[in-house]
Formats: structure tokens, sequence, C-alpha cells
């Protein structure tokens, strides 16, 4: 046996082992994700259910949305009342995503403001998104359309964002 044909044997079985060790730090990530949407949940963001509300209730004249605030989270539209919860700002998805974003080859540094500009990011898109959903229910499309079936595609589409992020094929 030379030694090139040694190296050769090692080489599968190297890189069987780093498959592994892949697919299980991929799996310890997904069971993160649960995790770090139950420790959202632990809060009540009410600070920043009140911003999202007011940026929403500032930017709805640009839509044509005819709104009246009613309380730091709430507003009516068109006699209707409506609240924003948690799941409302996006922040459970956020972080949700935390573990699947985080990358150990950057540094905490560049992990922080890649993750600070994708807040900003999907927080925007958020609101557009409920924009947009308010548009088409004073439209008269129905809410499971206007609202759930909007942001189920605001959610596949971030999943296909972050599948994309960690190279899933």
């Amino acid at each position: 046996m030379t030694a090139n044909s040694h190296v050769v044997q090692e080489e599968p079985q190297a890189a069987a082992v780093r498959r592994s060790l892949d697919w299980r730090r991929e799996a310890l990530r997904l069971c993160l994700v649960p995790l770090c949407v139950v420790f959202c949940y632990q809060f009540d963001w009410q600070t920043w259910r009140t911003l999202v509300t007011s940026i929403f209730l500032a930017a709805a004249p640009w839509f044509e949305v005819p709104t009246v605030r009613i309380g730091l989270d709430s507003f009516t539209c068109n006699g209707q009342a409506y609240y924003f919860s948690i799941a409302c700002t996006a922040l459970d998805a956020f972080f949700g995503s935390l573990p699947l974003l985080w990358s150990w080859r950057r540094g905490i540094a560049r992990n922080l403001a890649f993750l600070a500009a994708y807040f900003v990011g999907l927080s925007i898109i958020n609101l557009l998104r409920l924009e947009i959903g308010m548009v088409l229910y004073l439209r008269g499309v129905s809410w499971a359309l206007a609202h759930e079936a909007i942001a189920g595609i605001f959610y596949f589409g971030l999943f296909l964002w972050i599948a994309r992020q960690r190279r899933w094929k």
C-alpha cells in the first residue's frame, strides 16, 4: 500500500464524519428554533408593539387606510378594532430564526451587525405586509386572504431566504 492510496481511503471516512457533524449541528439549530420562540413569548414587548403600531398608523394615510388610535397597540379602522400582538410585529419569527442565522465563522460583532440589519429589514417588510393586507381587506378581500394568506407568503419567503443563507439544498 502506498502513502497516496492510504490518504484516498481516509478521505471518504473523514467526509462522512464531517457530514455527520454538520447534520448534528443543523439538527441542534432546528431544535433551538422553538425554544427561541418560546423565549420571545415570555415578554410582552409592549414598547416594541407600541412602536410598530405607531409606525403602522403613521404610514396608513399613504395607503389610504383610515385609522384612529385607541390604545398603545390598538386602533380602529372603519369601526372595527385591531390589536398588535407579538406575532403582528414578527418578533417571534426574528427570535426563531436566530439559531439558523448565527454563523460561528463570523465574529460576534459581524453577527450582531448582520442580525441588526436583518431585524430592520424584517420589520420593514413586515410593516408593508400589514399595510398591504389592510388595504386588501378594505377593498373587499376576505380577512383570511388579506391577512392570513399574505402572512403565509411572508413566512414562506422568510423560510426561503433563511434556507438560502444556510445554503440548504
